[in-house]
């Protein structure tokens, strides 16, 4: 399965989820994106 990527609505630019459930933080350094931190399984680990 592929994963899809979306934004947080209201946090645009600072979060995505997945359709897999992984939540990346991104950062915006040297003129670009980059991933902070990504949380696999966020729905899971929430249980």
């Amino acid at each position: 399965m592929k994963e899809i990527w979306k934004d947080i609505k209201g946090y645009e630019e600072l979060y995505q989820v997945s359709n897999l459930g992984t939540v990346k933080v991104l950062t915006f350094r040297n003129n670009k994106y980059t991933i902070k931190k990504e949380r696999r399984n966020y729905n899971e680990q929430r249980k």
